[in-house]
């Protein structure tokens, strides 16, 4: 059977599509965070530390992260060092209970821009003498960490793993809604074209 070419030009037209929304998805996207976004935490680390899906391309300041305390004030110091798929800072100590604000940028694999932002809580512990951050896990109680893992690497990491996989196969996900679409109406076409053929 021929195909004619309104449905060899669709098909074209399809996997052009396919391949733009390919390159539109795979950028890297951030799977770990410390502090982890939308937790409590009894102390400030030593640092900041984002990691991506896949290895960050090193342009100098082309790649950053700052962190702020409530009041607006920068408490990140020092470079941002880069290392593979991770990037971190250092941190200043602070004490100012509230939401500290986390902004980011980085160069993805294939040269795309990656920025965003999240924020985390401090409530300070004064009974808590630990340099290990903790995290809180209601107003009135406190959630015990695995000694095995940092504290705030238990929460929302499931989640975290979830979107990130989520992010990174979109364009998979795409391809193949796109590949059935393909089939069904080739499909469609021979079964109208044998029916016109019998009558």
């Amino acid at each position: 059977m021929k195909l004619n070419k309104p449905f060899l030009g669709l098909i074209a037209l399809l996997l052009i599509s396919l391949l733009q929304t390919t390159e539109a998805y795979a950028h890297s996207s951030m799977i770990e965070q410390f502090p982890k976004g939308n937790t409590i935490i009894t102390k400030i680390p030593s640092e900041v530390i984002l990691t991506f899906d896949e290895e960050l391309l090193d342009l100098g300041s082309g790649n950053f992260v700052t962190v702020k305390d409530p009041n607006g004030k920068e408490i990140s110091t020092g470079a941002t060092v880069l290392l593979s798929s991770k990037i971190s800072r250092a941190l200043d100590s602070s004490a100012i209970p509230g939401k500290y604000s986390v902004s980011y940028r980085v160069v993805s694999a294939d040269g795309h821009v990656v920025e965003g932002s999240y924020m985390f809580t401090l409530k300070p512990k004064l009974e808590n003498n630990s340099s290990t951050p903790v995290i809180v896990a209601g107003e009135s109680a406190t959630a015990t960490p695995n000694a095995s893992k940092p504290a705030l690497e238990i929460t929302n990491s499931h989640e975290n793993h979830l979107e990130g996989f989520f992010l990174h196969h979109l364009s998979h996900i795409i391809l193949g809604s796109l590949a059935l679409l393909v089939i069904g109406i080739w499909a469609y076409a021979s079964r109208r074209k044998w029916r016109d053929l019998s009558d």
